[in-house]
């Protein structure tokens, strides 16, 4: 396989959302998502249940700064076009990031991040917000887990796990050194 680098200074132009052909690789087509942001980093592409393709990543000037957050951009089907990047979480004493979108059984989209405190993976917290629209909107940011050290490295993580057919079975699981705790929908 044979890639091509792209000077630096070149990326900002081509970031139009727009899906091309990419004329070094037969068959394949690029599109670099429209971004208010620097740096972007963690991006996570999933279906919403309507069939589009959604992307969520974070941004800002650098990790672990408190300008961090949650962006989305969508692709809706038959579509060559991604829609300008949404802002979906805006704490300036944290930052948000390594985002997921999780579908639940009864259509809702969670949306799930880690929120730190600028420069504190350690003391890191799992926020989510909910869309019952497919996506288009979402509720309010809720804290689902507050276990010390559920975003660093291989001590312990995020996992959404359904456990029903409706959005009040749907649980996170935070691993942390000490065992498994499981949280239940009142936390979010």
């Amino acid at each position: 396989m044979n890639l091509t680098a792209l000077p630096p200074e070149k990326v900002p132009a081509l970031m139009t959302g727009l899906i091309e052909p990419n004329s070094a690789h037969a068959g394949r087509a690029d599109a670099y998502l429209p971004s208010p942001c620097i740096q972007n980093h963690a991006a996570n592409l999933a279906f919403l249940p309507d069939g589009t393709l959604s992307c969520v990543w974070f941004g800002g000037t650098m990790e672990g700064m408190g300008d961090i957050s949650v962006y989305m951009s969508k692709l809706a089907a038959g579509s060559t076009q991604w829609s300008e990047p949404q802002k979906l979480s805006d704490d300036p004493s944290r930052s948000e990031q390594n985002p997921l979108i999780f579908n639940a059984s009864d259509r809702a989209v969670w949306l799930l991040y880690t929120s730190q405190t600028s420069g504190d993976q350690d003391g890191a917290v799992v926020k989510c917000r909910v869309s019952d629209d497919d996506g288009k909107t979402f509720g309010p940011v809720r804290l689902l887990c507050d276990l010390p050290e559920p975003s660093c490295g291989n001590r312990s993580w995020p996992t959404p796990k359904e456990t029903g057919s409706c959005r009040h079975s749907v649980a996170s699981v935070c691993r942390a050194n000490a065992g498994v705790a499981m949280l239940t929908p009142q936390a979010c």
